[in-house]
């Protein structure tokens, strides 16, 4: 606003110069008008100067940066096998479908007996006590020379992502990234 208004001042000022003057112009040999323009501009540089603000003097220190925080790993998801075996005999197809989705890539961490080592170093735990045929499986591959160290009964924790889920013979789940923690 009070720049505005300076400019409204310094233009009306430039006219009545120029009038008396006798011409319109505002060349360098009118120098009424000429002196007027130079007074007006160096009052404008002025004021501009009072409303600038001064950049700080430079430093040597970098410019802060954003650098995120670590977060928390997320530890294994609590989902018991029996539970597990549990939604799959409550929920319909289509829930099991979306439950097995939610389930793909989660880490869990059991306790199971080894129920038997295959060439290939597949290991195949039982999960639940009961019938072999009703109980919940996991699987999971190990080396050749890994495997050598499992014997039927041995009591393996570990944790695994949880890579599929089978249903089509017998219940079992399947996992990738495992890490043992013990064979007792």
């Amino acid at each position: 606003m009070r720049r505005s208004a300076g400019l409204l001042l310094a233009v009306a000022v430039l006219a009545l110069a120029a009038l008396a003057c006798g011409t319109g112009s505002t060349r360098d040999d009118d120098w009424p008008a000429t002196a007027v323009v130079a007074s007006l501009t160096a009052d404008a540089a002025q004021a501009r100067a009072e409303t600038v603000v001064a950049a700080p003097p430079p430093t040597d220190r970098p410019e802060p940066t954003a650098t995120p925080l670590p977060t928390a790993t997320a530890g294994p998801l609590d989902l018991a096998p029996a539970e597990l075996r549990r939604q799959w005999e409550t929920l319909t197809d289509v829930q099991i479908e979306a439950y097995e989705a939610s389930l793909i890539g989660q880490r869990v961490r059991w306790s199971c007996p080894v129920m038997e080592v295959y060439s290939g170093g597949r290991v195949a735990l039982d999960c639940e006590t009961g019938d072999e045929f009703t109980n919940c499986m996991a699987r999971f591959r190990v080396s050749d020379a890994e495997a050598l160290k499992y014997n039927k009964g041995d009591m393996v924790t570990f944790e695994g992502r949880i890579a599929g889920i089978e249903t089509f013979l017998l219940f079992g789940v399947r996992f990738d990234s495992v890490t043992v923690i013990s064979i007792e």
